[in-house]
């Protein structure tokens, strides 16, 4: 005798969902039961599967079904807090540094699937390393310029002050930024990017970079360099042409360059 049920259309409640789950319905044999009676004998078999696992479905993960299984991952880490984009990070830089490195470590972060709080400790933890490393390298630097710099004191003797202003204008003068000086300083080390700058200045004549640009100043000057000076104004025939013409300025230079270069009155 054939059973009535088989013979029942299903329910009007049950026709709205999707076939997986209308299928479902149909194998549990609910679908053509009232909603009620429905209801009475699913919710015992959910609460039953809940106790058996532990945990509400919804804090549930289904495993991927192998290495390859690349939405499968994806589905476990955006349960876990990976973002849709790397933009949903939310991490920033520090102050004063470049987000180009970011960008590119968010990248890597949302292809591989890393969580957004496993996310933010590793940027933590790298910008801690890389403020440590900083620290460090500038407690060495400054250990070593220390030294450098003791060292050329016992070279120059009294010559030492002198030396170092003569350095720090032909510096200037090479047009030189501060952070491109600051990188040879870092590349070659204190003492001998000063020393190199001194030296280059006498090689050119301590006169060029009297004044840091050439302005016929006499602070720092040595006779040495005042006499060499006057030689070089005395071939530049524009310019003792100007002075012979009373050119105020240039007799005043000349004033000071024979002061300093013959102290004596020679």
């Amino acid at each position: 005798m054939a059973d009535p049920e088989q013979n029942t259309p299903p329910q009007e409640w049950s026709t709205g969902f999707d076939d997986d789950t209308k299928g479902w319905l149909t194998g549990m044999g609910v679908d053509k039961l009232p909603e009620r009676d429905a209801l009475a004998k699913v919710i015992p078999m959910y609460r039953s599967a809940e106790q058996k696992l532990g945990v509400p479905a919804d804090q549930l993960l289904r495993l991927p079904k192998d290495d390859d299984d690349a939405e499968g991952f994806k589905a476990i880490m955006s349960k876990l807090g990976a973002p849709e984009t790397p933009d949903g990070y939310g991490i920033k830089v520090q102050d004063g540094q470049s987000d180009e490195f970011l960008k590119t470590a968010t990248g890597w972060f949302h292809e591989l699937g890393v969580p957004k709080r496993q996310a933010e400790g590793l940027a933590g933890k790298w910008n801690e390393y890389i403020t440590s490393q900083q620290v460090a390298r500038e407690e060495q630097l400054n250990t070593k310029a220390e030294k450098e710099i003791q060292a050329l004191k016992t070279e120059y003797g009294q010559d030492f002050d002198k030396n170092v202003e003569l350095a720090r204008r032909v510096r200037r003068a090479s047009g030189l930024t501060d952070q491109e000086a600051q990188q040879i300083e870092d590349t070659i080390g204190v003492g001998r990017a000063m020393k190199m700058f001194a030296e280059l200045g006498k090689s050119m004549g301590e006169h060029r970079f009297v004044g840091g640009e050439g302005s016929g100043q006499t602070f720092g000057m040595s006779p040495e360099g005042a006499r060499a000076r006057i030689t070089d104004l005395k071939k530049d025939g524009a310019w003792m042409s100007a002075y012979l013409a009373g050119d105020a300025d240039k007799k005043a230079e000349w004033t000071r360059l024979h002061n300093v270069g013959y102290p004596d009155g020679v």
